[in-house]
């Protein structure tokens, strides 16, 4: 019994995976077609563009220099990874700024109750733009691992020179899956700034509308009372009034009573 629930849970468990995994990658999917950028679904359900750079297994039997080619080849491995390296730190970067973008739009998500109608709209849409690029982003970081070089059994009885012309093969395998992930991953970032960019745009023309409208708008403030007639002035009026003339009266007095004194 207990094993059977157990199969159960887990079922649903994977479904709820294979839902998730389905729905982010239709999500990216769209992004990057909307983006403009050649991608099909396929590719995106792989994370590669593996029809960039096609590895085919080079003819060594006649080569000259075995060693020299190796070294070629773990020079390409050494160049995509670097080319990996770079293209995660921008997309660290973009993410940060995403994030906390996001996290002040939360904090002054108050004043939009002082929007229009469709600054409002405009504002929403600018959020929306910012959470796929997040998304987007997110995907980077679920691409699966390369592929590695193992030491199989195949290549224990072969002689030094063979061992080398198994390990260029391997090696240049291994760069052109390196390089297809990361063009994949290009084109993960070039959406997501795109998005942010636009959502970006987007907050600085509600932002400078609503500025622009409320400076039209806005009454300078009078730097005096005007003086209203005792006749036409309502009873508080009269009495508000009554009442600084009194105070000001005081003030006089109380000002000009040392100066009496020094004359006496």
């Amino acid at each position: 019994m207990l094993s059977r629930c157990r199969i159960w849970v887990q079922k649903v468990l994977d479904g709820f995976l294979y839902l998730r995994t389905w729905g982010l990658d239709v999500i990216v999917w769209l992004a990057i077609r909307l983006t403009a950028y050649e991608l099909t679904f396929s590719q995106v359900k792989e994370k590669k563009k593996a029809s960039n750079r096609v590895h085919v297994d080079l003819n060594l039997d006649s080569a000259g220099d075995v060693e020299g080619l190796l070294s070629h080849a773990k020079a390409q491995v050494d160049r995509a990874v670097a080319r990996r390296a770079i293209v995660t730190d921008k997309c660290k970067t973009l993410f940060t700024f995403n994030t906390a973008l996001l996290a002040l739009i939360a904090i002054f998500q108050g004043k939009i109750t002082e929007l229009q109608f469709w600054e409002s709209a405009v504002f929403y849409a600018a959020v929306v733009t910012f959470v796929v690029a997040l998304l987007v982003l997110w995907t980077y970081f679920d691409v699966s691992g390369e592929i590695i070089l193992p030491l199989e059994q195949r290549l224990v009885p072969l002689s030094k020179d063979d061992l080398k012309k198994s390990l260029v093969n391997s090696n240049l395998e291994s760069a052109a899956d390196i390089e297809n992930r990361t063009d994949y991953l290009v084109d993960l970032y070039k959406t997501s700034r795109f998005f942010l960019m636009s959502g970006f745009v987007l907050l600085f023309i509600v932002f400078s509308h609503n500025y622009f409208v409320q400076a039209r708008t806005r009454k300078p403030e009078p730097d005096f009372m005007p003086y209203v007639s005792m006749s036409h002035a309502s009873p508080k009026s009269r009495s508000r009034q009554t009442a600084d003339q009194i105070t000001g009266a005081e003030i006089d007095s109380a000002e000009q009573a040392p100066a009496e004194r020094r004359k006496e």
